[in-house]
């Protein structure tokens, strides 16, 4: 699952349309993930980690959204959102969290995803902040 959404992002760098202009990876980045994707190796849940957000469960919102992805810089690092049918992922570049962290809330080396759920009531929150608006 983890090299499969990491091929969206992947996918993102090399494409040519506009949607997709702030989706920028160093050349080390971009062969780095070309290689795990390749050879089907995830690596170590600190390498390219992701979180993913989930607003399905807030029936006001729809779920069919897809948004044009962006750059985020926060406390714990820096990357990449997307917003796809009411999930938000984050792929990390650059990252402070602890190997426990990442074992609760990103894609385990077993295999095991994990979704946050955003509370009822707050996915059009956290879409007008993705946006920009809120």
């Amino acid at each position: 699952m983890k090299l499969g959404l990491l091929s969206i992002l992947w996918r993102s760098v090399i494409a040519k349309r506009d949607f997709f202009d702030e989706i920028i990876l160093s050349d080390l980045d971009l062969e780095s993930l070309r290689k795990m994707i390749f050879t089907n190796d995830a690596k170590g849940i600190e390498k390219y980690p992701m979180l993913i957000f989930t607003y399905v469960n807030d029936t006001d919102v729809p779920k069919d959204l897809i948004v044009k992805p962006r750059s985020f810089t926060h406390k714990k690092g820096t990357g990449f959102i997307f917003l796809i049918g009411g999930f938000f992922i984050l792929f990390y570049l650059t990252h402070t969290f602890s190997n426990e962290e990442l074992s609760k809330y990103t894609i385990s080396n077993e295999g095991k995803m994990v979704f946050i759920w955003i509370k009822k009531g707050d996915g059009w929150d956290w879409i007008l902040k993705y946006a920009g608006i809120g």
